[in-house]
């Protein structure tokens, strides 16, 4: 009868069999799969009802009252355990994760138990297993596990199995590389032959089943040759592999001694996890309908599939099974139901027109996940792994691979339909095609008409467009139709002419790009439109033609592919655009953008200060662009540097960074001419092209201030015809009050000191600017910085004020960036002595260590150590007051040329004063600056 019904399923699986319905065909495959299932059931019922006549009392499971030693490796005796401290599970399952630790049990009072012959511990893939127990005073062995050989087993059974009979304490030796989870269970005779019965019935009838349907869909495969078939047979035989080789009963045919016998059972679940993928690809045809699924998935085939080659080292095998092997399921089932859900939602939105299949495998591969978690967490302890959790997975299993049948009868139906609609559609067609013959002579001439009317109508389009339109074949030979605007772009026919020696006359034939234009057209056209679309980047947007008056010409190109019916790219049409016009007016639009903004950032530079400010900015500026003249003059390199640095220093002292940066670059090209100075002459002409750049970049900021604030900030121009001075009124008011009181007291001497004041400028009103400057540097060194000024109120003339300012603003310049490290206070105090002006200059930060200037002097060549023997702490600070001195490696900004303590103490100098300091490491540093009156007055 079975043979029968195979042969008649073999007809009715031919693909020109279109008689017989898909239900039947369906009702067959379930029919063949439960009665089949039922006759090789019925002798183990029988069999089993008769175990279980007069069975006695069930097993006992005595898990929670065992003790356990947990030893981490492998290399205690039994005379070494006895003596270890057991401590008690009290749990009714035992369950541990993958490892290589041993676990020794201790069971006890086994006696007590009546009628009990057998002790069972339920995992038939546990690798080592041994029972000790005493024989009077020499300890006996017996050996178990999926190791042992099979028939050299004390008792034959897929379960390690041991006769207990008159034994009160054991000792078990248990080692798994894999998930360990049993119990222990205690029998007697029928109780041990009932469950063992019942164990054979269901491996029996779930491998009979497996069988069936792997034989019916393997003689459907050979009919059909449906690659979805054969990649079901192959997940069928993985699944009947990966549970015979870990349900135990592999053993009854390999010797675990010989190849692959351990590794059988990690290598089925990975052989199962990829015909699990394989099928999935083929039978949702992830490729066509879900490409990135299908990379993810083929990808992750390959990964399994080296793990598996891998697993063939049993070495390797263990690492991989502790390490690897859980998480590498875990993932595939996640993987590969995302998958099927995904595809399976979008079958459902297009009313199960896309990926059909789905309908099916979702609902199959969901029922199998639930019964592979039930079945992991039993075997991981997470839930009691008894005889219906650990089943429980084949019912699953079943029902999986009779939805993914239903599926693929599913396909059978749906191609059948598909055959018949397509029978309809080609009578109809035949019915068209004889109306469409009566008529053709006249439907011909009419779209005749047409097509004239529509040729027309396009090429009037052509010729009205301001672009170059033509046409290219495979050679590069320009092709009707061409618009009358390409021969005036190109000032003659070109028709005809290859498109190398017109639009790209001027590309170098050795050019790799002339080369890749040549390759990409003679190959795309003529194929087939992907070959153009992949090919597309290589043929340039842009090109630079020169036209006969001899002018660059910039031509936009766009190209578009002319396709037969059959979609295989006939020509190339091109569309050229002269677009050197538009980027001209782009490229001037940018550059007034850019000068723009640079002007409005000037401004913002500018207006930051008041007039007042602009004022002192102005006169020091002018003085200094005087001493670079001078020192060009006379081809002084350290005095143009120094006024150079002391102009870029004045405009950041004002918020004027645009000009401190240009400054700030033209100032390393006057170091780069220290370092190797050319001869004199030709020194000068340098000097005088850098001098040129920095007074035009000052009169730049100049002018702008002139333009917001007037012509008057420029003392200068004033000096030149102006009739008015600006004066602080209050000093002008409080010199008339004291006029009138010297007057009045008869002191006419004190009049000529109250008249120098109005001449002069008090310096602390002066100084206020530095607060200003201290701010904005502390900013930018993303510090906390505070300036405090104090003292007498002293006046000076404008040019030792300016030269005093100067050389302060280099000190606190310094402080900031060299001394004060994270926040602290520069604290500025003007003393009027008797015959001096006296400034001291102090910071709390962290001072400077003379041992560490001194040493660096030495490395600089400053001085030697033979000549320095006797220096003091004071000779050897003074060091970083010389010329070209620096401790710091590269230049910024703020300092690091080696020049600011030089400028201070060459502009103190001029004025006939000492600048002395003193530094405490940890506690700050201080400067005095010490400068004659020379008739100045307070």
């Amino acid at each position: 009868m079975v043979i029968s019904n195979w042969t008649q399923t073999w007809k009715i699986g031919r693909a020109d069999s279109q008689k017989v319905s898909i239900k039947g065909l369906i009702y067959l495959a379930i029919r063949k799969v439960f009665v089949s299932a039922i006759l090789i059931m019925t002798p183990f019922l029988i069999l089993s009802a008769e175990g279980t006549v007069n069975s006695g009392p069930n097993t006992i499971n005595i898990t929670q009252d065992a003790e356990l030693f947990l030893e981490k490796g492998d290399t205690l005796t039994i005379e070494e355990v006895v003596k270890k401290d057991f401590k008690k599970y009290g749990k009714s399952q035992v369950g541990f994760k993958p490892s290589f630790n041993t676990y020794w049990w201790k069971l006890s009072g086994i006696n007590t138990f009546k009628n009990v012959k057998y002790l069972t511990m339920t995992n038939p893939i546990l690798d080592y297993v041994t029972l000790y127990y005493k024989d009077g005073f020499k300890w006996k062995k017996s050996s178990a596990g999926d190791l042992a050989p099979f028939w050299d087993r004390e008792i034959i059974y897929k379960y390690p199995v041991f006769d207990i009979t008159g034994k009160d304490e054991v000792y078990i030796r248990v080692q798994a590389f894999g998930t360990m989870s049993f119990n222990f269970q205690l029998s007697n005779i029928s109780g041990f032959n009932k469950s063992k019965m019942d164990d054979v019935i269901v491996d029996v009838s779930f491998f009979s089943i497996l069988f069936i349907m792997f034989s019916y869909n393997l003689f459907v495969f050979f009919s059909s040759k449906s690659s979805r078939y054969g990649y079901y047979c192959l997940y069928l035989a993985a699944l009947f592999l990966q549970h015979y080789s870990a349900s135990g009963w592999i053993n009854t045919f390999f010797d675990p001694g010989k190849f692959l016998r351990n590794d059988l059972v990690v290598i089925s679940v990975l052989l199962l996890v990829l015909s699990s993928v394989m099928l999935t690809i083929s039978f949702l045809d992830l490729k066509n309908n879900m490409p990135v699924a299908y990379k993810i998935l083929s990808c992750w085939f390959g990964i399994i599939s080296c793990l598996t080659i891998a697993c063939l080292n049993y070495e390797a095998l263990k690492i991989i099974l502790v390490y690897i092997f859980y998480q590498s399921v875990k993932i595939t089932v996640a993987i590969v139901i995302i998958t099927v859900g995904i595809a399976f939602i979008k079958s459902y939105k297009s009313n199960w027109e896309k990926m059909r299949t789905a309908k099916f495998y979702f609902p199959g591969y969901f029922v199998y996940s639930i019964g592979a978690f039930c079945m992991s967490s039993a075997y991981s302890g997470s839930i009691p792994a008894n005889f219906y959790t650990l089943n429980f997975w084949k019912v699953t299993i079943i029902m999986e691979i009779v939805l993914i049948a239903l599926g693929l009868a599913d396909i059978i139906n749906t191609l059948r339909k598909a055959e018949q609609k397509k029978s309809e559609e080609l009578a109809k067609s035949n019915d068209s095609l004889a109306d469409l013959n009566a008529n053709l002579e006249k439907k011909v001439m009419k779209r005749t008409e047409q097509l004239n009317h529509t040729l027309s109508e396009t090429k009037s389009l052509l010729n009205n467009m301001k672009q170059s339109v033509f046409s290219v074949n495979n050679q590069g030979e320009i092709i009707a139709p061409v618009s009358d605007y390409s021969n005036k772009m190109f000032g003659d026919l070109i028709e005809g002419k290859s498109l190398y020696d017109t639009l790209f006359k001027d590309l170098s034939r050795d050019d790799e790009l002339f080369s890749s234009l040549q390759f990409t057209i003679s190959i795309s056209v003529g194929e087939d439109d992907y070959q153009f679309a992949a090919m597309e980047e290589n043929l340039p947007g842009k090109v630079i033609m020169i036209n006969k008056d001899g002018n660059n010409r910039s031509m936009k190109i766009s190209y578009s592919p002319i396709l037969d019916k059959d979609d295989i790219v006939e020509k190339l049409m091109l569309v050229v655009e002269d677009v050197t016009d538009i980027e001209n007016l782009e490229r001037e639009s940018k550059e007034k953008d850019v000068a723009n903004r640079e002007k409005i950032q000037k401004l913002q530079e500018i207006v930051s200060n008041d007039k007042k400010d602009l004022k002192l900015f102005v006169r020091e500026t002018n003085l200094n662009l005087s001493l670079s003249k001078k020192s060009i003059d006379v081809a002084d390199l350290n005095g143009f540097f120094r006024a150079t640095h002391t102009l870029k220093g004045c405009a950041r002292m004002y918020g004027m960074n645009g000009l401190s940066h240009v400054l700030h670059i033209l100032e390393g090209k006057i170091e780069d001419l220290r370092i190797d100075p050319p001869e004199e002459s030709l020194l000068r002409n340098i000097m005088e092209g850098i001098n040129d750049s920095i007074q035009l970049a000052v009169e730049e900021y100049l002018n702008l201030a002139k333009e917001i604030f007037g012509y008057d900030i420029d003392e200068t121009y004033l000096a030149g015809g102006s009739d008015s001075i600006e004066l602080s009124r209050k000093l002008f008011l409080d010199s008339v009050e004291e006029i009138k009181e010297a007057v009045k007291n008869n002191k006419v001497h004190l009049i000529d000191d109250i008249v120098r004041k109005l001449e002069t400028e008090e310096f602390k009103v002066t100084l206020e600017s530095l607060k200003n400057t201290v701010q904005r540097i502390s900013t930018s060194l993303r510090k906390d910085i505070l300036l405090k000024i104090e003292g007498d109120d002293i006046y000076m003339d404008v040019k030792t004020s300016s030269v005093i300012k100067d050389s302060i603003m280099h000190i606190i310049q310094n402080s900031c960036d060299h001394g004060i490290e994270k926040d602290g206070t520069i604290t500025v105090v003007l003393r009027n002595n008797t015959n001096n002006i006296v400034i001291d200059i102090s910071d709390n930060g962290r001072g400077i260590d003379h041992e560490m200037i001194y040493r660096k002097a030495i490395e600089k060549g400053l001085v030697t150590k033979e000549e320095s023997q006797d220096f003091n702490k004071k000779k050897k600070l003074e060091f970083i007051m010389t010329a070209g001195f620096s401790t710091k490696e590269v230049a910024t900004e703020y300092s690091g040329r080696g020049v600011g303590m030089d400028v201070v103490k060459t502009n103190i100098a001029s004025l006939g004063g000492t600048v002395a300091l003193d530094s405490i490491v940890g506690e700050g540093t201080s400067f005095v600056i010490t400068v004659p009156l020379n008739g100045n007055s307070s």
